[in-house]
Order: C-alpha cells, then sequence, then structure tokens
C-alpha cells in the first residue's frame, strides 16, 4: 500500500493499482468537495445581492434617477424575492446530499471491487 506520497515498490503491482486508484479518487472528491463548497457560496451570496437589490426596488423605486416603481413593478420585485428565497433553499437542502452521494458511490465501488477480488 502507499502511505501518504510514498509507495512501497515491494507490494505487488495490483495492490499498487488499486491502492494509487483509491488515492486518486479521495483526492478528486476532496476537489470536487472544495470546488462545489466554493460555488454554494458564490451562488448564495449572489442570490443575497439580489434580494438586497429587489428589496431596495420594491421599498424605494430609484430614487437615484426619480423613478417610482408602479405596483406591477413591485409585484415583479417581490416575485424576484420569492424566487430567490425557493432558489436559496433548494441549494441548501441539496448541496450535502450531493456530497453524501458521491461518498457512497464512492464506497459502494470499494466493496463492489473487494467482492470481485475474493
Amino acid at each position: 500500500m502507499t502511505s501518504g506520497n510514498r509507495i512501497d515498490f515491494n507490494e505487488p503491482i495490483p495492490e499498487m493499482i488499486t491502492s494509487l486508484k483509491s488515492e486518486h479518487a479521495k483526492f478528486e472528491f476532496d476537489l470536487a468537495k472544495g470546488d462545489l463548497t466554493y460555488y454554494y457560496k458564490q451562488c448564495i451570496d449572489g442570490m443575497d445581492e439580489i434580494r438586497r437589490e429587489a428589496w431596495s426596488l420594491y421599498k424605494y423605486g430609484d430614487w437615484s434617477q426619480g423613478v417610482h416603481l408602479t405596483v406591477k413593478e413591485k409585484i415583479a420585485a417581490l416575485r424576484l424575492l420569492k424566487d430567490c428565497d425557493e432558489a436559496k433553499f433548494a441549494l441548501l437542502e441539496k448541496g450535502p446530499s450531493v456530497l453524501n452521494v458521491k461518498g457512497m458511490e464512492e464506497k459502494l465501488e470499494d466493496i463492489q471491487s473487494q467482492r470481485i477480488s475474493q
């Protein structure tokens, strides 16, 4: 087996390959998990900014331009707020499960490969 970044060249080739594949899969998962976490955070921050702007438009219109919103435009701003909240909730709800499914898939593959080798 490999230990960290060290390879034991005395171990049989098939075991070495299996060990390297396992480490590679873990590395990919950790990388994807980190990237996914970053993108989730970016999406949530973007939705928060949209919500701030929509609330501002709903409450005040665009006073810097002297624009007052109609009722229809205010309803559109409220709809945007609702859509952002739903999308944010969906991200928060599904994010951890996506990572867990990926981890479970890897464990299943490990179990299947162990059964095949026995």
